[in-house]
């Protein structure tokens, strides 16, 4: 979580001295849920810092609140790089737009695995889901295949502008 909110603020930086806050000023959709996205990316770690103990009343209210910001997150950063393809400028190749879809499918499909494992686990008496050991190899891969993902998406940008 901190290595992508470094790296969101770096790369805002860099939009930043490259074409200031007019896309702000200016309400372009993209540069507005960026802004939204980096905002409750930010609100993300300091509210897992203070969050309740695992025993405390208030913790189930916490799981939801901060699962929904982090979906919430992870649906405005799919959508604001998806309207990179609608800009004036062309900073994303043509087929940008399949490459997403691809990421969003194995976003779904890898947490629809996991919840399903989860569900089937339920029944089964044990201490944790942390401590499983097939869950932690497919988060591991999860994690894996979506930072390659990512990263191959970045070159082909660079490349491409």
């Amino acid at each position: 979580m901190g290595l992508a909110l470094t790296f969101s603020v770096l790369g805002l930086i860099a939009i930043v001295i490259d074409v200031g806050v007019s896309p702000i000023q200016e309400k372009v959709l993209h540069a507005l849920l960026g802004t939204a996205t980096l905002v409750l990316a930010f609100i993300q770690p300091i509210l897992a810092a203070t969050r309740c103990a695992p025993s405390h009343q208030l913790r189930p209210l916490f799981n939801w609140v901060h699962g929904l910001i982090g979906l919430t997150v992870l649906i405005l950063g799919w959508v604001s790089c998806y309207f990179t393809t609608e800009l004036t400028v062309q900073v994303v190749p043509p087929y940008f737009g399949y490459l997403l879809y691809g990421v969003l499918a194995w976003i779904i499909l890898s947490h629809s695995v996991i919840y399903g494992y989860k569900i089937m686990k339920a029944g089964e008496a044990q201490k944790s889901l942390e401590d499983d050991k097939n869950l932690k190899i497919f988060g591991s891969i999860f994690a894996t295949v979506l930072t390659g993902t990512v990263i191959a998406l970045a070159i082909l940008v660079i490349i491409n502008s």
